[in-house]
């Protein structure tokens, strides 16, 4: 993986965040994984293109996206240049699994605006303590 990419990972001491992470690649494709934390990725350049659930999506850069827990998903570069990218890892102190939709919550799509958005309000509300 060295040579297709350059990561840096850590875990801070910031409530409600389990770790951060900031990557560059160029051709390395993440297989089918799952996280026990809210994915909260945010693509600086380059595009990802993925599967969230068995449905395809993609994030062309200068986008948010917010990746429910305990969904299966994988990632790969979606042109030549790769992607770069930062994520943070979210526990469920601030975004509860109630969120999730499909099979495991409310009858939403995973990762929606509508849970988007409520997930960011609740890092707001967070964030005021």
């Amino acid at each position: 993986m060295a040579s297709q990419g350059k990561v840096s990972a850590w875990r801070p001491r910031v409530p409600g965040v389990v770790e951060v992470f900031h990557a560059h690649f160029t051709e390395y494709a993440y297989p089918m994984h799952v996280h026990d934390a809210w994915t909260l990725l945010i693509v600086d350049d380059g595009a990802v293109r993925y599967d969230l659930d068995r449905h395809e999506h993609g994030t062309p850069h200068d986008t948010v996206s917010l990746l429910p827990p305990h969904v299966p998903h994988n990632g790969s570069p979606a042109t030549p240049d790769g992607f770069r990218k930062r994520v943070l890892y979210l526990d469920g102190s601030r975004l509860g699994d109630d969120l999730i939709g499909g099979r495991r919550g409310p009858a939403r799509p995973a990762g929606s605006a509508a849970a988007a958005a409520r997930g960011a309000g609740a890092l707001r509300a967070g964030a005021a303590r």
